[in-house]
Formats: C-alpha cells, sequence, structure tokens
C-alpha cells in the first residue's frame, strides 16, 4: 500500500513540473538592468510553466522591496483552493561587478542561501512587462525549465501584447504555458 501511495505521490510531483529533453538553452537576459525601476511595482502573474511549488496557484502576484542590506524582500502569493498562500524570499543581483548590469537574480526562499542565479529577467519595460526565466540541467541531457511572463497589472497591456507573444513565441513552449487566471472577479480580494 504504502509502495503504491509513493508512486501515485511521484508521479503528481513529476507532473507538476516542465521538463525538456535538451540541456538547458543559452538565453539572452536583459542589458543595463535597473532593479530599482524592476521592484518598484507588483508584478502579476499572467502565464507560467507548471512548477510543483505553484501547484494550484491561481491569483499569482509578487512584490519586491529594497532592504537596508541592499538584498531585495520576495513576497509571492497566490490563491489556492485551500486558500491564500504567501512565501517570503531574498534576492540580490547575480553578478553584481558585470557591467552592464544583467537581468540575472539569485532568489531563495525559507531562509536557504543565495547562491544561485536563478531568475533571468529575459525582458521588460519595467512599467509594463516582465519575461522572466530559469532552466537547470538534470541527469540524461535534460533540463528542468520555468517561466514566468508577468504583468504590472492584473491582465497584459495590449500595448505590449504583441512583443510579449513575440519573446513567447522565440524562447518558450507556448503549448507548455498555463494562463494564470487574474480576474478580478476570481481573486478578489487581493492581499
Amino acid at each position: 500500500m504504502y509502495q503504491f501511495l509513493f508512486v501515485l505521490l511521484s508521479i503528481s510531483l513529476i507532473s507538476a513540473q516542465q521538463f525538456f529533453d535538451s540541456p538547458c538553452p543559452d538565453r539572452p537576459v536583459q542589458q543595463d538592468f535597473d532593479l530599482t525601476k524592476y521592484i518598484s511595482h507588483k508584478w502579476y502573474e499572467v502565464y507560467r510553466y507548471n512548477a510543483m511549488f505553484q501547484k494550484g496557484c491561481e491569483c499569482s502576484r509578487a512584490t519586491y522591496t529594497l532592504n537596508t542590506d541592499n538584498t531585495v524582500k520576495v513576497h509571492n502569493c497566490c490563491k489556492k483552493p485551500e486558500g491564500n498562500e504567501c512565501a517570503i524570499g531574498k534576492a540580490i543581483v547575480s553578478f553584481p561587478e558585470h557591467l552592464p548590469l544583467e537581468g540575472k537574480l539569485n532568489v531563495a526562499f525559507n531562509d536557504q542561501p543565495i547562491t544561485k542565479s536563478n531568475y533571468w529577467v529575459l525582458s521588460t519595460d519595467y512599467e509594463k512587462y516582465s519575461v522572466v526565466y530559469t532552466c537547470g540541467n538534470i541527469p540524461g541531457n535534460k533540463s528542468i525549465q520555468f517561466a514566468w511572463i508577468l504583468s504590472a497589472t492584473p491582465q497584459l497591456d495590449e500595448s505590449v501584447s504583441a512583443h510579449v507573444n513575440e519573446l513567447i513565441d522565440k524562447y518558450f513552449d507556448r503549448s507548455a504555458l498555463i494562463v494564470v487566471n487574474q480576474s478580478e472577479s476570481f481573486c478578489e480580494p487581493r492581499d
């Protein structure tokens, strides 16, 4: 009985990830990255790749605050069937000495060390959209990839929609992206 439950749990966890049959591809990131502009408002998740740690999440949003030690407080929240769930983390610029500054951040949650460059801003206008990516190689010449298409409002602004769709087609498997419910009637009240 326990073996059966373990197999079911394993299948559930594996299916909640986005695996690819190739190693991590090279992706260009935002150059001349301006962290202050980037964290100046809340970001709403519009699309994402499936991720175990976001299973069942809708109404996902992230708020960033600059800490006195120049780290960034990351406050991610979403609505799950059992109620709202939030995670608090920290971020730092991955390579602060690299100029021009790249849109690469190290982000960690649950007081884990923030040592891995795992939040790559591929493109942002700082005001309306952000395209974020991370990838990790796994045995067998495969990879696990994460993608987030973010908007400064719950719905992506039409003025950037065509550009964001070009980026999606260029860098991601559109069929693997999940549309995140951000409808006001479903997501209210937001914290």
